[in-house]
């Protein structure tokens, strides 16, 4: 979803500590959603596919501190090949829908990093999305100066540990 950060929301933005990593936490226009049951990771978008995927597995890993049950992204990428579903640029509600009927899933988690030249991450943008409607449900936010030496993996566990916890 593009334009985010224009919309205007109804509840209040937190802050977040994780670790020395502050992490500003948005709950969508309806407010504070009940945590998904259950989630698929569908992964953030990066120009680095190893730290794109060193994120992805620690946000699996944020679901299961969660206590949420988390399809893992390559059971989502094999699914999404396999019904010729992958994504090109925007989903709609219909794609989300499809995708976690197919799954089992109430919730998916993507988003997008931004690499350092070191294999780190220098801003990262997650967002809880509901499966039935598509909808955004929550949206997690960390800038350059907070993340410049947290690794991949240890920022996407915090990062989805917020999304899904809310806070």
């Amino acid at each position: 979803m593009t334009g985010w950060r224009n919309a205007v929301f109804s509840c209040a933005l937190a802050a977040v500590g994780c670790g020395g990593v502050s992490l500003r936490v948005i709950d969508g226009p309806g407010g504070r959603a009940a945590a998904p049951t259950s989630v698929a990771v569908l992964g953030f978008d990066s120009g680095d596919a190893d730290v794109s995927g060193r994120v992805g597995d620690g946000c699996a890993a944020g679901a299961f501190r969660a206590g949420v049950r988390a399809v893992e992204r390559q059971r989502v990428d094999a699914m999404l090949r396999e019904r010729g579903l992958e994504r090109s640029g925007e989903v709609g509600p219909g794609w989300y829908r499809q995708l976690g009927e197919l799954l089992g899933v109430d919730a998916f988690l993507a988003g997008s990093v931004r690499p350092t030249e070191a294999g780190n991450v220098s801003n990262l943008s997650g967002r809880l999305i509901a499966a039935g409607s598509g909808s955004v449900l929550r949206i997690v936010d960390a800038g350059q100066a907070d993340l410049i030496s947290i690794e991949p993996f240890a920022i996407g566990e915090r990062a989805c540990l917020a999304l899904l916890e809310g806070r």
